[in-house]
């Protein structure tokens, strides 16, 4: 987890991002911003979600707070 967290520092400190996360394919969270927390299982809904044309209509969840695609 540590070799990825600069590069979430980095995308944060930017200024356009407030928060963000980088997850494997498996779902595995690697990296989040301070206070961000996101399950393995909202980042593998995430995931299946671009195969699933429901994302659009349902949105996804990350850290408990839902959002919309759009």
């Amino acid at each position: 987890m540590d070799s990825w967290q600069p590069h979430v520092a980095q995308l944060v400190a930017s200024g356009y991002i407030a928060k963000a996360a980088i997850c494997g394919h498996d779902g595995t969270v690697w990296a989040t911003s301070p206070g961000l927390s996101v399950s393995p299982e909202e980042t593998r809904a995430i995931i299946s979600g671009f195969k699933d044309p429901n994302l659009i209509t349902d949105g996804i969840r990350v850290g408990g707070t839902k959002y919309f695609v759009v």
